[in-house]
């Protein structure tokens, strides 16, 4: 089992990446592959509309994302950390 973990927060070290990093911890004890990728450390440009990849099936912007996509379609399971800086 592959499991891919990613870190939407802008702080290295942070809680979100300290849970992120625990969550790994017990998919380890299970055996499973693990990745962790750190999104504030890739190149990831923002989406242009253009639509080319409803006929391609690829993104014609080249960027850190290409890889990541790949990453995105190997793993049987997936886990976000995201920061939220302005609640109620």
């Amino acid at each position: 089992m592959k499991v891919l973990a990613i870190s939407g927060s802008p702080r290295k070290g942070g809680n979100r990446e300290i849970l992120l990093l625990q969550a790994l911890d017990g998919a380890r004890q299970a055996e499973a592959n693990v990745e962790f990728l750190r999104v504030a450390e890739k190149e990831i440009n923002p989406c242009d509309g253009c639509n080319a990849c409803r006929e391609t099936g690829k993104c014609h912007i080249e960027d850190d994302m290409q890889a990541i996509y790949g990453k995105l379609l190997e793993a049987d399971g997936i886990i976000f950390a995201t920061p939220v800086f302005f609640g109620v």
